[in-house]
């Protein structure tokens, strides 16, 4: 994985491992294969009622969020992490020409839940002036 950090790749491994184990599909980083995280993640959600066991998403988030971000940057030019440590909710993913920011754990984690939240990022922002 070029120009990612060590946690991403490792993160992103981590999710490469977690679906194998549950889904028994080998994750490729392509845009192809993120139904299959998508629906990974719907299996999780489903297996508590609904509401997913907080333990399950401090593992669970942070993997599926570097791996789906990982995806984006690779997928999407001039994408760059930005990863302050110990500090997933302020990772995100930028663009170096224009400035558009998403959050990829936010992501995750809105997927998990089934509902938007606050101070996650999750969505893609733009400057309004790139709008």
């Amino acid at each position: 994985m070029s120009d990612t950090s060590d946690a991403v790749e490792d993160l992103a491994l981590g999710a490469f491992r977690l679906v194998k184990e549950k889904l028994g599909f080998e994750l490729d980083f392509t845009a192809e294969t993120l139904p299959v995280l998508d629906q990974y993640l719907i299996d999780l959600r489903d297996e508590d009622g609904g509401t997913p066991d907080e333990k399950v998403v401090a593992l669970v988030a942070p993997c599926c969020g570097a791996y789906f971000g990982e995806v984006l940057r690779r997928t999407l030019p001039d994408l760059r992490w930005h990863t302050p440590k110990d500090d997933y909710q302020s990772w995100r993913l930028e663009g170096e020409r224009v400035f558009i920011s998403l959050n990829p754990i936010g992501a995750v984690l809105e997927a998990l839940y089934g509902k938007a939240l606050a101070d996650w990022a999750a969505h893609l922002a733009l400057l309004p002036g790139d709008r």
